[in-house]
């Protein structure tokens, strides 16, 4: 009789990815370092949740006060993607309740809010509802500036910042990126 094991239910697939920090390892030191992933996750968490409600916040804030309506994404947002989110959200929310523009901000994804920064469409100088860099001083209150694109440093340290954080919600090992190949 076969007695399911821990790794039969975490599945050695899985596992096999550990196995770059535990070279020539047994069964169980692998487990380990599964198990250390899972702590290191865990540390991580409180940030990751207070850099996402902190951008959906401070973005929301910023661009209700600049346009003076807490509805800013129904003009602001041109791109089709980001668009069509918003349409099937509302939809999504209209079925379940009557819904305010909080509950939109609320459901967007961290992906959607990182999307914002990286669009062109979000800072050109000749659209009067352009987000950036006009937000910065007030999204980003200590950042620096530094007179270059800082538009583009912020969107590239939250799309690291993504990257992480989609790594720790669907159960990735944290560390391992293209580039991780030694222990």
């Amino acid at each position: 009789m076969h007695h399911p094991t821990i790794e039969d239910s975490i599945s050695i697939e899985r596992l096999k990815s550990y196995e770059i920090l535990c070279p020539s390892c047994s069964n169980n030191e692998i487990l380990g370092a599964y198990h250390w992933n899972l702590l290191m996750c865990q540390a991580l968490y409180p940030f990751i949740h207070s850099a996402e409600v902190a951008l959906r916040n401070g973005i929301h804030t910023a661009a209700s006060n600049k346009f003076n309506d807490e509805n800013w994404f129904d003009f602001v947002v041109k791109d089709g993607k980001s668009k069509a989110i918003i349409s099937d959200l509302k939809k999504e929310l209209s079925r379940k309740k009557a819904y305010t523009s909080n509950d939109i901000i609320a459901s967007l994804t961290f992906g959607f809010w990182v999307n914002l920064l990286k669009q062109k469409t979000y800072r050109d100088q000749f659209n009067p509802e352009r987000l950036w860099p006009d937000l910065i001083p007030q999204v980003f209150p200590r950042y620096k500036r530094s007179g270059d694109d800082d538009r583009k440093h912020i969107f590239q340290r939250f799309e690291e910042i993504k990257l992480i954080r989609n790594r720790l919600f669907h159960h990735e090992p944290i560390w391992k990126f293209k580039n991780a190949n030694t222990p």
